[in-house]
């Protein structure tokens, strides 16, 4: 499954968080508004209609993202952040403000710079982290990672995945893949079950795949990938790890944690929910350093 390493991590406990964002996500529309009225009233409309399209875009796509997914994400809080940047910045151009006024304008407009500047480095680290990755041998095995299922089937997220690795096992005959992922509540197969389903009914044959039923996170899904290659005799063949591209940054250091290199392939991430992904990702990360260093 696509959670990190233990259940006490940020996205082990993303329920808890649930109400907290939604408290950040509708204060920060509302700040938004306060200082776009301001910004109106007291700024060239070139300047404050532009700012107003620079906070609607982010805005608009968290509000999207709580539309289409089951609960809010905490990767929505970096956007929210972002977003008051630039109609901050018009409010701090209005003249004839007071310095009590001005101070708490250039703090929002501060903490939204240091916001982006902080997640674009860490963007630029996910995405090297597969951008030069060598093209899969022909008799690789592939380890796919799991992610969201429903009703027995894969959810977008699963299935570009899925696609990914499919795309090479057709053009390679030799490839094995190895699908990884337990059993979701309220669901009765596992992820592993439901991918080797949707890649058999795709021209796959089942004899290329081996079933890892227990992963309940990224580590274990590497880990017992790993043994499960190990135990079928697979151990002279390249290993890669398939999953979103935002993803595989954390794969690979979990696979080295373990003694493992493994060749990244990326799948893309749906693009209704990206930015919020990528975040999410960010921040699973660094709580996850933060955690390692408590004594």
């Amino acid at each position: 499954m696509d959670k990190n390493t233990s259940e006490s991590t940020l996205i082990g406990n993303e329920n808890r968080f649930a109400p907290a964002v939604l408290v950040v996500h509708y204060a920060c529309m509302a700040t938004g508004l306060l200082l776009l009225a301001y910004a109106a009233l007291r700024t060239s409309p070139q300047v404050w209609i532009l700012c107003a399209v620079l906070w609607l875009a982010p805005t608009i796509s968290n509000v999207a993202y709580l539309l289409m997914h089951v609960r809010p994400t905490v990767g929505m809080v970096p956007i929210c952040v972002a977003s008051l940047g630039p109609v901050a910045f018009a409010a701090l151009l209005a003249p004839n403000k007071s310095l009590a006024i001005a101070l708490p304008f250039a703090a929002i407009v501060g903490l939204s710079v240091f916001t982006c500047l902080f997640f674009a480095c860490w963007f630029w680290r996910l995405h090297t982290a597969y951008a030069q990755a060598p093209t899969p041998k022909s008799d690789a095995a592939l380890i796919v990672l799991g992610s969201s299922v429903k009703d027995g089937k894969p959810r977008k997220t699963l299935l570009l995945r899925l696609e990914a690795a499919r795309s090479l096992a057709v053009r390679n005959p030799h490839t094995l893949l190895v699908l990884t992922g337990g059993t979701q509540s309220g669901e009765r197969k596992s992820e592993a079950e439901v991918m080797r389903d949707y890649l058999a009914k795709r021209g796959v044959p089942t004899q290329r795949m081996l079933l890892e039923q227990h992963a309940r996170n990224t580590r274990q899904n590497i880990e017992l990938s790993m043994g499960l290659l190990q135990r079928e005799g697979q151990t002279t063949q390249e290993a890669c790890v398939v999953s979103s591209d935002y993803h595989l940054y954390r794969a690979l250091a979990e696979a080295r944690r373990l003694g493992f290199e493994l060749v990244p392939v990326a799948a893309t991430t749906p693009r209704a929910g990206r930015a919020q992904q990528w975040c999410r990702e960010v921040l699973t990360i660094v709580s996850q350093r933060l955690l390692e260093r408590k004594p």
